[in-house]
């Protein structure tokens, strides 16, 4: 997907949507596999509440979307009485519960925490690369680069960053 042309490529095929199109296809991707009530559409794509219209656009959008999505083999189905959902083939639910799992690794391997901090100092004073100190720790080379700025620029108590780790 691609925000700033607000196409969509999958296999082998191209989706162009209008930009409220894009933000409704978006809110149901992450959404996937849950069905997302009418009311949740409306925060999601209308959350500063400047052009926030009728429930009834969502009919519209849906209607107006299923058709360009349709070549990729992308349906959104409307549960009748709660909300829309958009169905994927195996291959595409695949695909987006491994870009969550990698995402939430990412994410996971960017935060450190506290207990952290002592191990990189330590490794760091033992001549250790970053490289090196983020393999050990399972972190990324930005979150060992965030500890040592954190450590260097005294953000981080002189206690808690020389502690010898045990």
């Amino acid at each position: 997907m691609d925000e700033k042309t607000r196409t969509i490529v999958y296999a082998g095929q191209v989706a162009r949507l209008t930009g409220k199109q894009f933000q409704f296809f978006r809110v149901l991707l992450d959404a996937f596999p849950r069905v997302l009530s009418r009311d949740d559409l409306v925060e999601a794509i209308y959350a500063n509440g400047d052009d926030a219209a009728g429930i009834k656009v969502f009919d519209v959008m849906a209607c107006k979307i299923r058709p360009k999505i349709e070549p990729l083999g992308l349906t959104i189905t409307t549960q009748w009485g709660i909300g829309y959902r958009i169905e994927l083939d195996e291959e595409g639910k695949a695909a987006v519960l491994r870009a969550r799992r990698f995402e939430e690794g990412r994410k996971r391997r960017i935060q450190f925490e506290g207990p952290d901090l002592p191990l990189i100092s330590v490794y760091r004073q033992q001549g250790y690369p970053i490289t090196d100190i983020a393999r050990r720790l399972n972190l990324s080379f930005r979150a060992v680069t965030a500890g040592l700025d954190a450590i260097e620029s005294a953000k981080v108590p002189a206690a808690l960053a020389g502690r010898q780790a045990a």
